[in-house]
């Protein structure tokens, strides 16, 4: 993981990125460097800036190589959003030259994360229905009931993973998806090598359920975040594009535009903005983060109920339905109660401290704009430090600050060689290396 911070205001953007880079296989972490680049310059003609967090590679291919290649091609571009809009195009293009090999594995890895997600839910379901010691007593044709049962519970799972793929984030798509008769044989290969392959019965509901699953954002996929932000060359104030990258579909890209921030006499004055790893920079900023805010409102749900049911129990009343009427009642100002805790309370105190740091942030020079950033991703590395288990956010801090006037200037900047010993290097490659 990493933690990665933009700061805006009318003078300039500030990022800051550090260098940890996590080594995973599946869901278990092996190895954490320090010493990745996650900050880069976009365009040689414009001061525009590219951040990246999550997973680093893109088809097999690292996506510093990427960006690296496109900005040596990278066109004059009037806004920032354009300039996005080609680097998408630049990566849909990669990934549809992609081998058929690479281009397979990489739906494959996707479908099968899915897929488990299913089958593991049937078989806890199974195994709870035949653990049952009278789920075959007086049963005449016993396999019968087997099948049945089995067939149930497929059809079961698949009807609620559909209806919670409808709440996965929607995605735009750029290429041409692929129908679900070209899917149909990655997703048997994935069944074949799966310890619970689907009944005949239910492939062809299991594979329509999963062409559709690819067609959104899946929590339990892959994906790359990726922050773009500068000036286009129509734009005086700086603007922000963050988007949400995912596994490419057969060299159809898909991504999610999670936020836009457009500086300007319309728009914001200033923002504050951390990405990845942020609950420290937001318990900095914001007063209480994501997770506090889930822990209070989780402590709610579950503690508010038994406040409802202990008055109830101390009222006499003349029949059940009054009963019940009470319990309603009382069940209703329990939801007003957590909802107004989440709105007016916990947003409001969000809400209130962001915009007290944004007034200050709105007139900071550039230089503070850059240790501001800088401070926010060295208070998530520290906590990392004195927290259990691996430091996700470390290693150096790269510094950038963009303006109208100087373009793109390093603060900081970690390099793996001395640059006295390659002055060569740095006069033939320039800043952008």
């Amino acid at each position: 993981m990493t933690a990665e911070v933009a700061i805006l205001n009318k003078l300039g953007i500030a990022l800051a990125a550090d260098s940890a880079v996590t080594i995973s296989e599946g869901s278990d972490s092996r190895k954490v460097f320090n010493t990745a680049d996650k900050l880069f310059e976009l365009s040689r003609s414009q001061a525009i800036a590219c951040m990246v967090f999550s997973n680093l590679q893109f088809m097999q291919a690292p996506l510093q190589v990427l960006i690296k290649e496109f900005r040596t091609a990278c066109e004059a571009c009037e806004t920032v959003a354009e300039a996005s809009k080609a680097l998408l195009k630049y990566l849909q293009e990669f990934a549809a030259k992609a081998s058929d090999q690479v281009k397979v594995a990489a739906v494959q890895a996707n479908v099968r994360v899915i897929y488990d997600v299913l089958a593991g839910r049937v078989g806890q379901r199974i195994e709870s229905k035949f653990s049952d010691p009278n789920f075959l007593v007086g049963v005449e044709d016993p396999r019968a009931l087997v099948e049945a049962t089995v067939r149930d519970v497929w059809s079961d799972s698949i009807d609620l993973l559909t209806a919670y793929a409808e709440t996965w984030p929607a995605v735009e798509i750029v290429g041409d998806f692929p129908d679900g008769a070209t899917l149909e044989p990655i997703f048997r290969a994935v069944f074949e090598e799966s310890e619970r392959p689907p009944p005949e019965n239910q492939v062809e509901r299991v594979i329509a359920f999963l062409t559709e699953a690819l067609k959104k954002g899946s929590p339990f996929e892959s994906s790359t975040g990726m922050v773009i932000a500068g000036y286009g060359s129509k734009e005086l104030f700086p603007t922000l594009e963050h988007f949400d990258l995912y596994t490419p579909v057969l060299g159809a890209l898909k991504f999610r535009t999670v936020e836009r921030v457009d500086i300007g006499t319309s728009g914001p004055r200033a923002r504050v903005m951390a990405f990845a790893q942020r609950e420290m920079a937001e318990r900095f900023l914001f007063g209480l983060d994501t997770q506090i805010k889930s822990k209070i409102l989780r402590f709610c749900n579950e503690a508010i109920p038994s406040i409802g049911d202990y008055a109830a129990s101390l009222v006499e009343f003349e029949d059940q339905p009054k009963a019940d009427a009470f319990r309603a009642e009382v069940r209703k100002a329990e939801t007003a109660f957590v909802g107004g805790l989440e709105k007016a309370g916990l947003e409001t105190i969000r809400e209130e401290s962001q915009s007290a740091v944004e007034d200050m942030v709105e007139f900071m020079p550039k230089q503070d704009l850059a240790e501001f950033a800088e401070a926010l991703v060295n208070l998530s590395s520290l906590q990392r430090r004195v927290n259990s288990g691996f430091e996700t956010v470390g290693g150096p801090i790269d510094v950038a600050v963009i303006s109208k006037s100087e373009g793109l200037v390093w603060v900081k900047r970690k390099h793996y060689f001395t640059a006295d010993l390659n002055a060569r290097f740095l006069n033939r490659i320039g800043a952008g290396a």
